[in-house]
């Protein structure tokens, strides 16, 4: 009975975990594995992020899991209008984080 019951869970949902930021489809049209928010909620969720290495053992799935949520990140940035950051070697006018003094008080 316990094998089918793992055969079963198996056949639904993968035999092992890994990331794929393309959505695995099996038998009748059912997700296979976790889903790749589900990885990237663990990843950006300081509480559970330290055992991102003990869930994905492979360090590249780790790292184009990382890269996934950086380029969902600037892809959002860009569709809403945030500007880009400078970099260092750039000229910056405006000293950021440095609130201007009121000169009306």
């Amino acid at each position: 009975m316990l094998e089918q019951m793992i055969d079963d869970f198996n056949s639904r949902w993968g035999e092992e975990l890994s990331y794929s930021h393309q959505t695995r489809r099996g038998d009748r049209n059912r997700q296979m594995g976790i889903h790749a928010y589900s990885y990237w909620a663990m990843a950006l969720d300081p509480r559970t992020k330290k055992y991102l290495p003990k869930i994905l053992m492979n360090q590249q799935e780790i790292r184009r899991l990382w890269k996934d949520i950086e380029e969902s990140c600037l892809e959002e940035a860009r569709a809403t209008g945030i500007p880009r950051v400078l970099n260092d070697e750039e000229d910056v006018d405006v000293e950021v984080g440095r609130i201007e003094e009121n000169p009306i008080v």
